[in-house]
């Protein structure tokens, strides 16, 4: 008897320890604000992992196959200073997969290449792309119907095409460095009422690029130089016919003539 008694005291003293001791959670980071600033956080993900929530790199990807797909809503994912590298701008893999979502983030600083697509942002809404270096991928960031798309303070250099927006509305594209990317900066084919403002776009065929389906777009204040064109308005087609507005761009040749500062 007094030995079962023994064994009952000490479990009953396990279970209490067990009910005040507090559940182990991962590491959050309060630098992700935002509805899922709270949550936990995946870090050290894999190539072609499904990802959701808060995303935190904590070494580099080296994939022969797609390098995240955003799985869920309200999802953030920091490059933390590492990289995304993929098997080659021919795979039609992407570094960053984004379809159907919305209110997606993809912050740096760090960088994405070897990919078809560096991101890939398809019928989806409010995605922010800020401070990362997108290099040597067939299309830096192609955007495809999807609205309030807002790249800011990227760079991408060395691509096929930097960016390239398509069906799409609101896509926002500011303050970006491109430069060296073969083919073009911009393009922009039937998106509406969006803005390219404050970037410096050099060493390209075509700087910038709408075909006559876009129209109601802004393009301001831009640097265009060293580029064989640096903007066409579908192929010379007078800006009063697809509505879109240049204004104070400082380069050198566009088509139709006009759309640079003093030229």
């Amino acid at each position: 008897m007094p030995y079962a008694i023994g064994i009952l005291s000490i479990l009953l003293v396990i279970q209490m320890l067990s009910y005040g001791k507090a559940p182990v959670l991962a590491a959050t980071d309060n630098s992700l604000s935002g509805s899922a600033g709270n949550s936990a956080i995946t870090t050290n993900p894999n190539c072609g992992q499904v990802v959701t929530g808060n995303v935190k790199l904590t070494s580099n990807l080296i994939c022969n196959s797609d390098g995240l797909i955003v799985g869920g809503p309200d999802t953030k994912i920091n490059l933390n200073g590492f990289s995304i590298r993929g098997p080659g701008i021919d795979s039609n893999k992407a570094g960053i997969s984004i379809s159907g979502q919305e209110n997606i983030t993809i912050m740096g600083n760090g960088e994405i290449t070897g990919f078809s697509s560096g991101i890939y942002i398809s019928g989806s809404n409010n995605v922010l792309t800020k401070n990362v270096n997108i290099s040597i991928n067939k299309i830096a960031i192609y955007i495809s119907g999807s609205k309030f798309s807002d790249i800011n303070n990227n760079m991408l250099n060395n691509n096929t095409i930097a960016i390239s927006s398509q069906s799409s509305t609101l896509t926002n594209i500011t303050n970006n460095l491109m430069s060296g990317n073969s083919n073009a900066g911009i393009t922009f084919k039937n998106t509406v009422g969006s803005s390219i403002n404050e970037n410096n776009i050099l060493n390209t065929k075509i700087g910038i690029f709408m075909d006559v389906q876009s129209s109601l777009n802004k393009v301001n204040f831009n640097n265009l130089f060293n580029n064989e064109l640096d903007i066409d308005n579908a192929n010379n087609l007078a800006v009063n016919i697809n509505n879109n507005y240049f204004t104070d761009n400082n380069c050198n040749t566009s088509l139709p003539s006009g759309l640079c500062v003093g030229r």
